[in-house]
């Protein structure tokens, strides 16, 4: 399960890699206008970064919210490996 969790967080990362260098190119980046702040960004761009952002900040909460899920599963086997297997024999 660790490994498929490596690859489609690789595979995401190249994803939004991508996506945010088609959506805000470097050249917009690394422009001499850009660093005096005298760039405008179609609100097109701006869409189209929110958008990676927010599908950013979605896996991230799906990864935490297995990474507990996980957790919590792990002690339930614990504390069931823990405990005895059925009521004492008289």
């Amino acid at each position: 399960m660790a490994k498929v969790m490596v690859v489609l967080r690789s595979v995401f990362l190249l994803f939004i890699v991508v996506y945010l260098l088609g959506a805000l190119p470097l050249a917009l980046l690394v422009s001499g206008e850009a660093s005096k702040g005298n760039v405008n960004v179609g609100i097109d761009v701006v869409k189209q970064v929110a958008t990676a952002a927010w599908l950013a900040v979605g896996w991230i909460a799906l990864e935490v919210a297995l990474g507990w899920a996980r957790v919590w599963l792990d002690r339930r086997q614990a504390a069931k490996a823990g405990a005895p297997a059925g009521p004492p024999v008289p």
